[in-house]
């Protein structure tokens, strides 16, 4: 025999946490399929440990109470034993959340804690009745739809904030001048306020995706049971209506077998593509905090220095956004890992905790931004050194002298290279560094108007020359800023209305347990 090999100790003492040993479901308790309680190491997967379920327990209350309604309301089981259990569920309520979260934690058993206590208060013969029509399967992913929905629209909610923050700093930089960097070198110019609207479309991209995240997730699949339903009559719509689903998952057995490879996966894949974005624009603004740049500054209460070097001024809240979106990473690896394992248990741990960190590193990068100073003259004086304007140059050659593009191109190519040997500033250029690029490389001399130089030298010139449809010309700019605030405004809305369908269904769930337990 295998226990053979194990210490009698270790057998009689299996596992040193008692709140698993709690875990028992009734339906597993021994007498019934087998005659030993399930051991405690096994109930690591099923129901879990508390940090797996602990925080779906309200939601696990109500859909005991939903499920008990409507079996009341179809005649499914006896009137008086479906009353009083709808009672004593009520009376899990009477010290508030807190009093359902404490009776449920001893009643243990994690999902099944409703019919724990039930039969524990009122028998077998009563309490046993709630389970009617339904298994772990709809149970399992009803109430982690139930959760996920919520983080879906608290994230939403964060992400608002980032995208308010990000337009209200904007606005104040339309006109402000910043370096583009490519290969982490000096691109091109740009204004900061066009620097930061990227991330802020990227994170209404994102917000569109968790919107259809929250119409794929808000459906039910209750009375689903593992698969292929019940020959009990039950009512799936009343369920749903009463939990604030919008509609139910029509097919039982999708309705089950969708929580190991589509929604959860689907949401972590959002999750991802909201923070990338995030942790890139932390990710920047650490590089341009550096000594060399001083192009930002970070408020002195997210900044930490060091032990030993007392003149160092490390952003920290940067350092943070970019853990927390590597967590949201791994948590997407995992996730995707144990849903799609042919025999690993769900248990949601991972989705949680990438929910946790999205909404952290939102609140980070938003509090990041919404502080940081800009050094604006460290900023032009790097832009005056630079050869940002080296593209402009060349397409001033290209309009004043009709040269192709590739030719005031290679042109322009030559006086980089030149200027990088005798480390000339941009603020140098000047007509014979032209002429002598010119003849070197088309036997030509060519000039520009002192007039031409100093516009293609000014940083603000060549903002607004980019008018063209997203450029970053003020006016454009402002027109994005507007049409991004109106998009902010939609998804308020948006949360608004799902917030209050929320509160209704349970309203709605309260008055139809009080209507029964009042006649």
């Amino acid at each position: 025999m295998a226990e053979e090999f194990i210490r009698k100790d270790e057998l009689a003492n299996e596992i040193t946490r008692p709140e698993i040993l709690r875990n028992q479901p009734y339906y597993r308790q021994k007498g019934k399929r087998f005659t030993e309680n399930m051991a405690g190491y096994a109930m690591l997967a099923k129901p879990g440990p508390p940090e797996a379920w602990m925080d779906t327990l309200p939601d696990v209350h109500r859909l005991d109470k939903a499920q008990m309604v409507m079996l009341i309301e179809e005649n499914l089981i006896p009137r008086e034993a479906g009353i009083q259990c709808l009672r004593a569920l009520k009376e899990m309520e009477k010290d508030g959340q807190e009093g359902v979260l404490k009776a449920r934690a001893e009643a243990g058993a994690g999902l099944y804690s409703g019919e724990n206590y039930l039969i524990s208060k009122l028998g077998e013969a009563v309490g046993g009745w709630v389970h009617l029509g339904r298994s772990s399967g709809d149970e399992v992913t009803g109430t982690l739809r139930m959760k996920i929905r919520k983080e879906i629209l608290e994230t939403l909610e964060k992400t608002i904030d980032y995208r308010e923050t990000l337009l209200k700093v904007a606005e104040q930089h339309v006109e402000t001048p910043f370096p583009t960097y490519t290969g982490f070198q000096a691109a091109q110019i740009t204004s900061l306020a066009h620097y930061l609207l990227d991330f802020t479309y990227k994170a209404a991209h994102a917000c569109k995706k968790l919107r259809d995240d929250y119409a794929e997730v808000n459906r039910s699949p209750m009375g689903a049971a593992i698969g292929t339903g019940s020959d009990f009559p039950l009512n799936r719509e009343r369920v749903a209506e009463l939990l604030g689903f919008d509609s139910v998952i029509t097919n039982t057995h999708e309705a089950i077998s969708s929580e190991d490879k589509t929604f959860m996966i689907e949401v972590l894949g959002t999750l991802a593509l909201l923070v990338a974005p995030i942790e890139k624009l932390a990710s920047w603004m650490f590089f341009f905090h550096s000594t060399e740049f001083g192009f930002v500054l970070g408020a002195d209460r997210f900044c930490e220095t060091s032990s030993i070097m007392p003149q160092k001024r490390i952003p920290f809240l940067m350092y943070n956004v970019a853990s927390m979106v590597h967590v949201v990473y791994s948590s997407c690896v995992e996730n995707i890992l144990e849903e799609t394992a042919l025999i690993c248990w769900p248990r949601g741990v991972a989705i949680k905790r990438a929910f946790v960190n999205a909404k952290d590193a939102l609140e980070c990068g938003r509090l990041n931004i919404g502080t940081m100073k800009i050094n604006k003259e460290r900023v032009l004086e790097n832009l005056k050194f630079n050869w940002c304007c080296a593209t402009d140059l060349a397409g001033a050659l290209v309009r004043q002298h009709g040269v192709s593009w590739r030719t005031a191109y290679s042109i322009v190519a030559i006086i980089c290279r030149k200027a990088e040997d005798k480390n000339i500033p941009s603020s140098a250029l000047n007509n014979q560094m032209i002429e002598e690029a010119s003849m070197e490389h088309m036997g030509k001399k060519l000039s520009l108007s002192e007039a031409t130089i100093k516009k293609v030298q000014d940083p603000m010139e060549r903002i607004k020359a980019r008018t063209l449809t997203g450029g970053p010309a003020p006016d454009n700019v402002r027109k994005m800023i507007q049409e991004l605030k109106q998009g902010v405004e939609g998804d308020k809305e948006f949360l608004k209305t799902a917030r209050e369908k929320l509160a209704e269904a349970d309203k709605k769930l309260d008055k139809a347990v009080d209507r029964l337990l009042s006649k």
